[in-house]
């Protein structure tokens, strides 16, 4: 329900932005998620997957033996570890890659040096999108998914808030400017999603 609710709300703040920066920066904007797509794609690496499997089954054996709070939290404890090691690998090996090549992308493959600055900002997000998706993982596979609905909620609204903030400082104005403020706005909301999956695993029990 939640991801349905986002989803249009997404859509209509898309229709926002367009209405505010017009085509020309969304079709900048266009260019630039269609390589910063593909550097997700690495940078998950299928991590969230991998932290669902991992606490899932780890959640079944210690249920098994009857473990007790301080072995539940011990066993989360390295699960959560392996999963952002892996995710930091990913995430950032994707981050660097995508930063150093920012300007052979925007040159070669988009045609359009007005993107070089967007990709390095979204490079930078990359590391925080796979440890959340890590952490969000850690919450499916604990059956909490709650906490993921509550981050989610909160990150599309910190994306709303910074980029309508960001649009409205700087229009009238150029088009890279323009799409700079709305990617800008979603490394943000993807830094605060993490921020939160931080909070609430340190302050999760480690058990369902």
């Amino acid at each position: 329900v939640v991801s349905i609710v986002m989803r249009g709300i997404a859509v209509s703040f898309n229709a926002y932005i367009h209405r505010k920066t017009g085509a020309e920066a969304m079709g900048l904007f266009t260019l630039v998620m269609s390589v910063y797509g593909f550097a997700v794609t690495v940078a998950l690496s299928c991590v969230n997957l991998a932290a669902v499997r991992l606490t899932s089954e780890r959640c079944a054996a210690l249920e098994d033996c009857g473990a007790d709070r301080a072995s539940w939290r011990f066993a989360m404890r390295k699960v959560v570890g392996a999963s952002c090691r892996y995710s930091l690998i990913f995430g950032g090996a994707a981050g660097v890659l995508l930063f150093l090549t920012a300007d052979a992308a925007a040159q070669f493959l988009l045609k359009d040096l007005r993107t070089v600055r967007s990709l390095r900002v979204l490079a930078v997000s990359l590391p925080a999108i796979s440890l959340s998706s890590a952490l969000s993982g850690y919450f499916t596979g604990l059956r909490k998914v709650s906490k993921n609905a509550v981050i989610t909620v909160s990150e599309q609204f910190m994306k709303i808030l910074v980029t309508s903030t960001a649009l409205a400082m700087i229009l009238p104005g150029n088009v890279e400017s323009a799409c700079l403020a709305v990617v800008g706005g979603s490394a943000i909301a993807e830094a605060w999603s993490l921020v939160m999956n931080v909070i609430f695993y340190l302050t999760d029990s480690g058990s369902p």
